[in-house]
């Protein structure tokens, strides 16, 4: 097997076996892009890519977005050295079946079919997700400012706090775990105190 087709020797009535080919289209640049652009969208792909795996949701995915990973119709084509009329050949055929049960146990082998060779197309995953990096000089300086306090704090857009409402609302008790009902109402005196405290820099401070 190798990216746009499948070849096989079967062996039919006569002594020496039919020469079979299964071609199957090669998807576009553009075709690709969008698969990495779903991957790079939907990050729970991943885990299952990983480890070789394509999950049923990525096909569906893929087809919302006009992508289809399994060919179909005129995307294949059959070619037999045999004499028969039909196509597919009962040759054809059973290399169709053959190559069903490998891509079963190996599912990652339908994109190297498609043209998009596993690794490779992690690959891209990663660095459509990373983005460019920040230059070495750049973030050398931004970590010296924040050791050293110099260099101008950050204006942050965040909202006014609600009267009476403190940081301590916003405790998930999902995160904190059974018997957390009336954290929020034990640690709001002590917020509010350490913000009342004096020296404790507050939003817009200098």
């Amino acid at each position: 097997m190798r990216a746009g087709a499948v070849t096989a020797r079967v062996q039919g009535s006569r002594p020496r076996p039919y020469l079979v080919e299964v071609g199957v289209r090669r998807w576009t640049p553009a075709e690709t892009e969008a698969v990495v652009a779903v991957v790079v969208a939907n990050p729970l792909m991943l885990a299952p890519l990983f480890a070789g795996d394509v999950p049923p949701a990525l096909v569906e995915l893929l087809g919302e977005v006009g992508v289809d990973l399994l060919a179909r119709g005129a995307e294949v084509a059959y070619d037999c050295s045999c004499p028969d009329d039909g196509e597919p050949c009962k040759h054809a055929a059973a290399v169709v079946y053959a190559l069903a049960e490998r891509l079963d146990d190996d599912p990652s082998q339908v994109l190297a079919l498609r043209g998009a060779d596993l690794g490779a197309l992690l690959r891209r995953v990663e660095r459509a997700a990373s983005g460019p990096a920040p230059a070495v000089d750049d973030l050398s300086a931004r970590t010296a400012d924040f050791w050293t306090g110099t260099g101008d704090w950050p204006d942050l857009p965040l909202p006014d706090p609600a009267p009476g409402r403190t940081v301590a609302d916003d405790l998930d008790e999902l995160v904190l775990g059974p018997g957390a009902a009336g954290t929020a109402d034990a640690l709001r005196p002590w917020y509010a105190a350490v913000v009342r405290a004096p020296g404790t820099r507050r939003r817009g401070a200098r």
